[in-house]
């Protein structure tokens, strides 16, 4: 390529000029406006900036990809704007920013995969950006960011995937921001995060697949926030999470197949957040949640297919949320059903092929809603206490193995059933006959031909008796 030097006037910009090798910087100007140099994918150097120039705007250099060093931006500069370097494979150094900058901004070094390591960061710097260094798969090490710097901004080093330790991280650092490490697949530990982190925040180590272990994570953390090791594969324990965390955020273990048990979930936890551990396939068993947790939000455990059981469910829990064993294909019972539930939600144990019984719902359940044991295809009976006042549309819908429904004893008001509580394959295949004393009455939904089959079913029902008859249609 031919050499091209333009003189910068700050008037015009090159953005896009690939034929630019070089440039100079007109008398006066001391600054280089936002995407001067977008895109000159000539450009090698950035000798020629003249010593009086105090700030590099956003974007000036982005996608700069020919150039190979930061040697030649002013000692006077304090700020790297937003996006400068973006983009900029070429550069396999820091080495050269100037001692007075403060700021690495936004995106300042995002995509800049050729660089390898930090060194060369100026002591001074107090704040690494949101992206700054996103993408940068060249990078191994944290090594080189300065002892002063006390945030991490969200998304820092997302997509590092070279990245394999934590070491040299800042003592000064109080936060992990949002996504800071997310798909750095080649980060085998969180051994080096500083004791003064309290917070972890949402997607910090989302996609982290070589992640083994949370041993590391400060003792005065608090929160792990929504998604923080969504999706960790590698992860095969919970040991490590500190003893004052009081919340598991939502989807915050989600997809993490390698996890067997919950074991080392502190006692201290009362909320596991939505969908905290769904797609836990490797999961067995609940054993291991905190007596203290009252609430287990909806789709917490939606997809944990290898669990076979409830057995270590907190006592306290008095609401099985929307979805939360959806999928739940290997659970066979609902033995160990705490006996403060009162409430079994949407799509609670939909789809858990494996369920033949739920001979075990506690006493104090007063609804069940609608599609929570939609196509339990290997249910055979069911036993709804007489607590139960309401099922909802289609909460037993797809149920081909059913049978009938047990008694129900002890009620003085009459269940109200959802329309097609009891559908299968589609087809209205219900008879219900509810008798109160001696009084009875029939809802056939339709099939009022069999009504006489129930009749032929129905004994003398005793006045505090409530009894509910399920006939299928052939």
């Amino acid at each position: 390529m031919e050499e091209n030097i333009v003189v910068y006037d700050g008037k015009k910009n090159f953005q896009s000029d690939e034929t630019v090798t070089g440039f100079t910087v007109a008398e006066g100007l001391t600054t280089i406006a936002e995407q001067a140099f977008h895109g000159c994918t000539g450009l090698t150097s950035l000798g020629g900036i003249p010593e009086r120039v105090t700030t590099i705007g956003k974007q000036a250099f982005r996608g700069c990809t020919g150039l190979t060093s930061l040697g030649g931006i002013p000692e006077r500069v304090t700020t790297i704007g937003a996006q400068a370097f973006h983009g900029c494979s070429g550069l396999s150094s820091l080495g050269g920013i100037p001692e007075g900058v403060t700021t690495i901004g936004e995106q300042a070094f995002r995509g800049c995969s050729g660089l390898t390591s930090l060194g060369g960061i100026p002591e001074g710097v107090t704040t690494i950006g949101g992206n700054a260094f996103y993408g940068c798969t060249g990078l191994t090490s944290l090594g080189g960011i300065p002892e002063v710097v006390t945030t991490i901004g969200s998304e820092a080093f997302h997509g590092c995937t070279g990245l394999t330790s934590l070491g040299g991280f800042p003592e000064g650092v109080t936060t992990i921001g949002d996504r800071a490490f997310r798909g750095c697949t080649g980060l085998t530990s969180l051994g080096g995060i500083p004791e003064g982190v309290t917070s972890i925040g949402g997607k910090a180590f989302y996609g982290c697949t070589g992640l083994t272990s949370l041993g590391g994570i400060p003792e005065v953390v608090t929160t792990i926030g929504s998604e923080a090791f969504h999706g960790c594969t590698g992860l095969t324990s919970l040991g490590g999470i500190p003893e004052k965390v009081t919340t598991i955020g939502d989807r915050a273990f989600r997809g993490c197949t390698g996890l067997t048990s919950l074991g080392g979930i502190p006692e201290g936890v009362t909320t596991i957040g939505e969908q905290a551990f769904c797609g836990c396939t490797g999961l067995t068993s609940l054993g291991g949640i905190p007596e203290g947790v009252t609430a287990i939000d909806r789709w917490a455990f939606h997809g944990c297919s290898g669990l076979t059981s409830l057995g270590g469910f907190p006592e306290g829990v008095t609401t099985i949320g929307v979805g939360v064993f959806q999928c739940c294909t290997g659970l066979t019972s609902l033995a160990n059903f705490p006996e403060g539930v009162t409430t079994i939600g949407w799509n609670a144990f939909m789809g858990c092929t494996g369920l033949t019984s739920l001979g075990v719902i506690p006493k104090g359940v007063t609804s069940i809603d609608r599609w929570a044991f939609q196509c339990c295809t290997g249910l055979t009976s069911v036993a709804i206490p007489c607590s139960v006042t309401y099922i909802d549309v289609n909460a037993f819908q797809g149920c081909t193995g059913l049978e009938a429904a047990a008694e129900a004893r002890g009620l003085a008001t009459v269940v109200e059933l959802g329309r097609y509580c009891f559908v299968v394959n589609r087809r209205v295949s219900v008879l219900a006959c509810v008798a109160v004393g001696r009084r009875q009455i029939f809802d056939a939904q339709g099939q009022e031909e069999h009504v006489s089959v129930l009749l032929a079913n129905l004994a003398y029902v005793p006045d505090d008796v409530l009894r509910v008859i399920v006939g299928f249609v052939a």
